[in-house]
């Protein structure tokens, strides 16, 4: 019985602050908003025709079997691939 009793006062408690909480996820949204506003604006065509990922098919792994270190190495194709 003690158990349903706390159980309850913690659930008022969660239901008594739920508006408390929502003004601060709206201050955060409105926080996230503003600085992706200005990061999209400060960084814009910055990353323009930059490579995403490495291309890897060229890669040629080499096993040394006295130290069992194993190095992989990747040609360069020069750029970008578009």
């Amino acid at each position: 019985m003690f158990f349903l009793r706390l159980l309850q006062k913690i659930l008022q408690a969660l239901f008594k602050s739920l508006p408390m909480l929502l003004d601060v996820l709206l201050l955060t949204l409105f926080y996230f908003a503003i600085f992706g506003i200005i990061c999209v604006q400060l960084f814009m065509g910055i990353l323009r025709k930059q490579c995403g990922a490495p291309d890897f098919s060229n890669a040629v792994t080499v096993i040394d079997n006295a130290t069992g270190i194993v190095t992989l190495t990747v040609s360069s194709s020069g750029g970008c691939p578009h």
